[in-house]
C-alpha cells in the first residue's frame, strides 16, 4: 500500500471488497386461493372432509390420513351430532314462536330423551323444562326435571341441580303451590352453597332475602320473614346438605302438617 494514500482509502477498499453480491429474489409461487366454504348453514364443509382435505394437501400418505382421522374419528361424530341437535333446537325454537309448542316439545324430547344431549352447557337441558312450562305440561315439567336429576350423576351440582331446583320452584309457583315454591327456592340456595368448594364465603343474608322475600310473601309467611330467614342462614353457616330436616323446620314454622 502507498503510504501517501490516505488511510481511509484503503479501509475504505477493504470493505468495499467484503461486500457481498444481493441475491437475486426468487419469484415464488403461490397456490391460487380457493373460495371458503361456509362452517354452517347450506354447504358447509364438514368436519371430517375438511380434515381429510387439509391432510392430503399436506402431503401425507393415505395411510396416514386413514389412521389419522381413525383416531379422530369419536369426536368428529360427536361435532356433526352437535351441529344436528344445534339445528334441531333452532327449528324447535322457531316453532315456539309461531305457537306450536306441541310440535316444539316432539323435537326437543326426541333430542333429549332418545339421542341424549351432546351440546355442553347450563341452558341446553332446560329448554323442554321451559316449553312444558310455557305450554302448562306441569306434570310432564316435573317428571322430566326427574329424568334430568337421575340421569346427569356425573354433573357439576354448582349448575345444573341449582337449576333445576329454581324451575321447580316456578312450577310449585304457577300451581299455585307457594309453600313448596319457597321449600325448593331455598333449597336452591343451600345445595348450591353446600356443593360448591368454589364459593369463598356464606351468602349475605341481604341477597338471600332479596331473593326469598317474594317466595316468604307468597307463601303467606310475611309476619315470620325474619324467622325463616335465620333458618336458611343457619343452614346455610352449617353448609348442610340435609334437605329433609330443613323441609321439617320450615313446615312446623308454617304450622303445616308435613306433607306425605
Amino acid at each position: 500500500m502507498d503510504m501517501s494514500e490516505p488511510l481511509t482509502s484503503g479501509v475504505a477498499r477493504v470493505f468495499f471488497w467484503q461486500r457481498k453480491p444481493k441475491a437475486e429474489s426468487i419469484p415464488v409461487e403461490r397456490p391460487q386461493e380457493q373460495q371458503a366454504k361456509p362452517l354452517f348453514g347450506p354447504g358447509r364443509e364438514s368436519m371430517r372432509d375438511r380434515s381429510s382435505r387439509q391432510l392430503l394437501e399436506g402431503g401425507l400418505k393415505s395411510k396416514e390420513v386413514d389412521d389419522i382421522l381413525s383416531s379422530l374419528k369419536p369426536l368428529h361424530d360427536l361435532v356433526e351430532r352437535q351441529a344436528v341437535q344445534s339445528d334441531q333446537f333452532a327449528e324447535a325454537r322457531a316453532l315456539a314462536d309461531e305457537g306450536k309448542l306441541s310440535e316444539a316439545i316432539a323435537i326437543v324430547e326426541g333430542t333429549m330423551y332418545q339421542d341424549g344431549l351432546r351440546i355442553r352447557g347450563v341452558t341446553w337441558p332446560f329448554v323442554l323444562s321451559d316449553l312444558y312450562i310455557k305450554a302448562g305440561r306441569y306434570d310432564d315439567c316435573w317428571r322430566y326435571l326427574n329424568w334430568l336429576t337421575a340421569n346427569n350423576p356425573k354433573w357439576s351440582p354448582t349448575g345444573e341441580i341449582r337449576k333445576i331446583k329454581e324451575v321447580q320452584a316456578k312450577v310449585l309457583r304457577l300451581e299455585g303451590r307457594h309453600l313448596d315454591a319457597l321449600y325448593h327456592r331455598s333449597c336452591a340456595i343451600l345445595v348450591d352453597y353446600a356443593a360448591s368448594d368454589l364459593v369463598p364465603s356464606v351468602p349475605r343474608p341481604e341477597a338471600v332475602a332479596r331473593i326469598l322475600s317474594p317466595c316468604i310473601s307468597r307463601a303467606g309467611l310475611k309476619d315470620k320473614k325474619d324467622a325463616v330467614l335465620a333458618l336458611v342462614q343457619k343452614y346455610l353457616q352449617d353448609k348442610s346438605r340435609d334437605e329433609r330436616g330443613f323441609r321439617d323446620e320450615l313446615w312446623v314454622m308454617a304450622s303445616r302438617k308435613e306433607p306425605d
